[in-house]
């Protein structure tokens, strides 16, 4: 099986708002479903990571929206696909 995903990070910013992030996946194996759906992870000022659902996904995008946060706080993040 072969599966290559592609992600642009998001750039620090001053925008308090939701930000959308996105992952290409280009695979010969049809993605997960269910429990097994493509996840992003977060965590904001080093706290324990939560899990997002997809907001909108096609054949191969997936779309994701990190709640907006306050300014001078870190978020990080990570996605996760099967």
């Amino acid at each position: 099986m072969k599966m290559e995903l592609m992600h642009d990070p998001l750039e620090s910013g001053d925008d308090t708002g939701d930000r959308e992030a996105w992952l290409v996946v280009n695979s010969n194996h049809t993605l997960g479903t269910a429990d097994n759906a493509p996840l992003l992870y977060y965590s904001v000022n080093g706290g324990s990571f939560n899990a997002l659902q997809p907001t909108e996904v096609n054949p191969d995008t997936i779309w994701f929206m990190i709640p907006g946060q306050e300014i001078g706080t870190l978020v990080e993040y990570y996605l996760a696909a099967q």
